[in-house]
């Protein structure tokens, strides 16, 4: 095993990070990080900054087998937990074409933890979309946050899914279905005048839904 490999598994231990979470964090496929761990893949150096910018430390921490050092305690003055959480950006989703962009200068997303329907902070992501495919419902600059789901068997019809495309064009927002008889997710727009989109399963790739839309806001 690599110091990098190591010091790495160590930090999104710490953390509380998967490497699928992380790996969307850093704009890759959701397996890239996996592999970093796993299979001792170096990362680019530009890959390698992003990730010090995530968790706010420097390269060497990772690289030379130093302990990379922790976060600074948070010190509650009230005695009592924060009811609010701050859900980062992950990319642009479109309403549309799959679309990926990274948002380097976005604030967190604040959202009160009640409206986390029981979901973890740490398995939430927030993005802004791009597009018309969602009309009337989601427009183009709306922000959503979702929780992640773990099986496709959790999928319902009713709710809207952020969906990452395997083979890494990006991220969409639609109504999902899961066509278990032939191994695809059909992605359905709201707008009538878009286009459905069809994904195909993979049994070696995992489900590429990262999670259930929550919540949405519209910025005036």
């Amino acid at each position: 095993m690599t110091v990098f490999q190591r010091q790495l598994g160590e930090l999104l231990k710490r953390e509380g990070y998967s490497a699928r979470k992380l790996s969307i964090e850093l704009g890759l496929a959701p397996g890239t990080v996996h592999r970093y761990l796993k299979d001792g893949v170096e990362p680019s150096i530009g890959v390698l900054s992003r990730i010090c910018d995530i968790f706010k430390i420097k390269s060497d921490d990772l690289l030379s087998g130093k302990e990379s050092p922790a976060p600074e305690p948070v010190i509650e003055t009230t005695g009592k937990a924060s009811p609010y959480a701050a859900i980062p950006y992950s990319h642009e989703a479109a309403a549309g074409e799959f679309r990926l962009a990274r948002l380097e200068d976005e604030d967190p997303v604040i959202i009160h933890r009640g409206l986390l329907d029981g979901a973890s902070e740490k398995n939430c992501h927030a993005f802004r979309i791009r597009g018309k495919s969602m009309e009337p419902v989601l427009y183009d600059g709306d922000i959503v946050v979702c929780a992640a789901i773990e099986d496709l068997d959790a999928v319902k019809e009713k709710n809207l899914y952020c969906v990452h495309d395997p083979c890494e064009r990006g991220v969409t927002v639609k109504k999902v279905h899961h066509d278990v008889e032939n191994k695809t997710l059909v992605l359905r727009p709201l707008n009538p005048d878009s286009p459905l989109q069809t994904l195909r399963l993979k049994k070696s790739e995992r489900h590429p839904i990262i999670g259930r839309v929550i919540c949405a806001w519209r910025l005036f």
